[in-house]
């Protein structure tokens, strides 16, 4: 995970040199990129090892863990601007780059951690065979726990069940998709059954 992580962090510094430039770097700036890089990658792995990045499984990726990838991602860009007033003169990247490469550092991470999400989910739980043909569904309450439920199913079909509809007490869900699943009432009233049956 560390290796990853330094390597989206490597390459957003350096393609934001590339952008603020328009791809066209002069010399001295080439030779301030490869001496700073170090710096950027080790900055910003700290900042993600404070952010409890690297205590949670890549391909487990929700809003929380979203936050905490901006929290460590600003602090660290905040750090990179303080280092950049005159007074360190230590450390004069471009003040574009440094925006840049913040914009390109968060995107990257995300999509890295987003990636792996979906991976697992439509792929190794979606093709997993199931042993007979899929059962379709109703769900009770079209909320979180329902909205979890649904979700969990819709990626993973080889579970063997399909939800077709929700039911819901809330007016303002009806006629509305859950996962792509409609909100079509009510629940359904449960009367007895006959004893003949």
């Amino acid at each position: 995970m560390a290796a990853v992580y330094a390597a989206i962090i490597a390459a957003s510094f350096y393609l934001a040199y590339e952008v603020r430039f328009d791809f066209i770097v002069p010399p001295p700036y080439q030779a301030d990129r490869l001496r700073y890089v170090w710096l950027i990658v080790l900055l910003k792995l700290t900042g993600l090892v404070f952010a409890g990045q690297f205590g949670s499984l890549m391909s487990y990726f929700s809003i929380p863990d979203l936050f905490r990838l901006i929290w460590a991602t600003t602090f660290s860009s905040l750090i990179l601007f303080i280092f950049r007033l005159p007074s360190f003169v230590f450390f004069l990247p471009p003040r574009g780059a440094l925006l840049v490469d913040y914009l390109f550092c968060l995107a990257g991470l995300c999509a890295v951690r987003l990636g792996t999400r979906l991976y697992r989910e439509r792929l190794s739980l979606g093709k997993r065979s199931s042993t007979g043909p899929q059962e379709l569904i109703a769900i009770m309450g079209a909320g979180d726990v329902g909205a979890a439920l649904a979700r969990e199913f819709v990626n993973a079909p080889g579970r063997g069940f399909k939800p077709v509809v929700f039911f819901d007490d809330n007016k303002a869900k009806y006629g509305q998709m859950v996962h792509g699943v409609p909100v079509v009432g009510p629940p359904p009233r449960v009367t007895k059954q006959p004893k003949w049956i």
